[in-house]
């Protein structure tokens, strides 16, 4: 009863039992219906592996905790993103920044940039780190610490992120 409405064909296998298959048209719309389902997923595990990361306030408390006992003459601590700097006029400051890159970046909490400053403040920053020196590189710039909070408030996507432990 193959109408052209009707484009399977039946077969008979070898239990007895009839069969229905696809043909031309209808396998390719078949195929899509999988495809489709499977891009999506696929788009979305990339989203989640490489996509940037701006930041986290779980991230922050876990640097908190860590960054506590720091001073300038700390022992570095042994995580990736890990900054110090001495100014001229005696001040310093230590923390760390998470880079916003690499895999899983947004899950792992990149973007949060956690520092300790001479003045007794515990600071946390969501934003933009780049790379694993970006606090590195970002202290390297500035003559003290009021230009470096300046830069990254005013200056860059930072947006600071208030505990109400936010001293030593």
């Amino acid at each position: 009863m193959n109408t052209p409405e009707n484009k399977s064909t039946p077969t008979i296998g070898n239990d007895g039992g009839v069969r229905t298959s696809l043909t031309g048209g209808d396998k390719i719309a078949a195929s899509f219906l999988v495809m489709i389902p499977v891009g999506l997923v696929g788009i979305f595990l990339v989203w989640i592996c490489f996509e940037g990361g701006s930041g986290s306030a779980d991230a922050a408390k876990e640097l908190i905790r860590e960054i506590k006992i720091l001073g300038p003459d700390s022992e570095p601590l042994p995580i990736s993103g890990y900054a110090t700097k001495k100014y001229d006029n005696g001040e310093w400051i230590v923390g760390v920044g998470k880079d916003s890159h690499g895999f899983f970046a947004k899950l792992n909490g990149g973007g949060t940039l956690v520092v300790k400053d001479s003045r007794g403040d515990i600071r946390c920053f969501l934003g933009h780190v780049c790379g694993p020196g970006g606090l590195r590189d970002r202290l390297s710039c500035t003559m003290s610490l009021d230009d470096f909070y300046k830069e990254l408030i005013e200056w860059d996507t930072f947006g600071e992120l208030r505990f109400s432990t936010n001293k030593k």
